[in-house]
């Protein structure tokens, strides 16, 4: 049909797209079925595998979609293909806009949507370039200015073959292409890649080069890893008693500027300038280097925590983690800094965030539980909500469990009004992390509380998105 294949040359964003398909009256052809009331229509499919999602489950898809954390969009998806029940076809569109801005899984989406999410996907570059394969000859055509969308999405879900295509190409690219292929953090740099992005440290412009300097950083046995490791050579010193002892600030060289040393962007954190420079030394040396048999990273944080540059090494040690991905520096460094809450200021979410990341799942209630079990009756909730909201994903529900009898202890307190404002404006997102076989549980404690009426809120908002959560998990496992 020539309407259809005008159809699948378009390129644009996904609100033209269905403006435009709904005017072509697609739906009028024989073999073609409307997509919902979008106007949008789907070629006749064959049945799908799988029945379509029952309808007091499915009125439950725009909020999830529209108004829900990724966890809990995530979890639907993946509860809706354990139930093997397919998501409508009129909800796809929306879907693929929440997955392409790195809210969902393509691949969790593909399989919830069925046949005809696939053949959906193929419709626009937008999507095409997110969820299908590519070819080799489509990167050219994907780096032009006028595909940026397309192109971010091709580089985030196929990864190495766009930086096979980066590493031929990024002489003739343009200032906003490398900056795009090298923040594309989907792809780990190996050590031929170094010369690349050597060269890419000296290019004209600051924001590639910065770009370069990070990923280049990233190589562990990368030359620029091994000047940093001399540079820290000469300011520190490490002793088997006191740790890693700072034996002085860094006096920056014309040498050390051309390695990308730089204090600004540790400003942030309360940083100096050359407390900042030495930062930056540490954050890009793997904290490993600095461990001996009596030295190990919980070993080495206690100590340094005692000392007048805890700030420089704890932050320095949480950005070297991160870049390296060390799970037993991630650990160790957790546990300090939830022990330690004044320590917030210098390790903020963003940071234990990506901390936590690193940690594997059968170590993440192994560390969660103590933290909250240490904490004192009046500050854990205040501790556990900040630690749990940190944490991806649901929470499992020892630590669900634990953390409501926490909140339902301090609640019946007669406290006054200034202890609760630490965690009320947080409360109610925890009803996207509770574990929902805890609902009936949760529902029936906080029922009988005789909470004070300004936590009112806040808790009825929690139980009302852990209410929706508990609703479709179990109207499909009824169905």
């Amino acid at each position: 049909d020539s309407g259809l294949g005008e159809v699948l040359k378009m390129d644009t964003d996904s609100e033209t797209l269905l403006a435009q398909m709904g005017g072509m009256q697609l739906a009028e052809r024989a073999g073609y079925q409307p997509l919902g009331n979008k106007g949008l229509v789907l070629i006749q499919a064959s049945p799908e595998l799988h029945p379509y999602l029952p309808s007091r489950v499915e009125a439950l898809l725009p909020t999830i979609m529209r108004r829900m954390p990724v966890s809990v969009l995530t979890e639907f998806l993946e509860t809706c293909i354990t139930a093997q029940a397919i998501v409508p076809p009129e909800y796809l569109p929306e879907l693929f806009e929440c997955s392409i801005k790195g809210k969902v899984p393509p691949e969790n989406v593909l399989q919830a949507g069925g046949k005809r999410a696939n053949w959906l996907a193929a419709l626009s570059p937008l999507w095409k370039y997110h969820f299908l394969p590519i070819q080799a000859s489509d990167w050219d055509a994907l780096a032009d200015s006028a595909k940026v969308a397309a192109f971010g999405n091709a580089l985030r879900s196929f990864p190495v073959q766009a930086m096979t295509w980066f590493t031929q190409k990024y002489e003739s690219l343009q200032r906003e292409e490398l900056v795009r292929c090298l923040e594309a953090g989907a792809y780990a740099f190996e050590k031929a890649d170094e010369s690349v992005l050597e060269q890419l440290t000296r290019h004209r412009n600051k924001t590639v080069a910065r770009a370069a300097f990070d990923r280049w950083a990233e190589i562990e046995d990368s030359r620029l890893v091994a000047r940093m490791k001399e540079y820290l050579v000469l300011y520190t010193e490490l002793s088997l008693s006191k740790g890693l002892i700072v034996t002085g600030l860094p006096t920056i060289t014309a040498e050390m500027k051309k390695d990308g040393l730089a204090h600004a962007s540790y400003a942030s954190f309360g940083l100096g300038k050359k407390a900042g420079y030495l930062c930056h030394m540490l954050s890009h040396v793997p904290p490993a280097t600095w461990e001996q048999p009596s030295l190990t990273p919980t070993r080495l944080i206690q100590l340094a925590s005692k000392t007048e540059w805890r700030d420089v090494l704890l932050l320095g040690w949480t950005l070297a983690a991160i870049r390296f991905k060390q799970a037993d520096w991630a650990t160790a460094l957790l546990t300090h800094v939830y022990a330690k809450p004044e320590t917030w200021l210098v390790i903020k979410p963003p940071q234990r965030q990506a901390l936590w990341q690193l940690v594997p799942d059968d170590r993440k209630e192994a560390l969660m539980l103590p933290v909250l079990k240490s904490t004192r009756q009046l500050t854990a909730p205040f501790v556990g909500t900040h630690m749990l909201l940190d944490v991806p994903g649901i929470l499992p529900p020892s630590v669900s469990r634990l953390w409501l009898q926490q909140l339902a202890r301090v609640l019946k307190q007669d406290l006054p009004p200034m202890h609760f404002h630490l965690i009320r404006d947080e409360l109610h997102r925890m009803g996207t992390k509770l574990s929902f076989v805890e609902h009936e549980a949760s529902m029936k404690w906080f029922n009988e509380l005789p909470f004070p009426a300004w936590y009112r809120k806040p808790v009825q908002m929690m139980l009302r998105v852990l209410d929706l959560r508990y609703q479709f998990y179990h109207l499909l496992e009824s169905s």
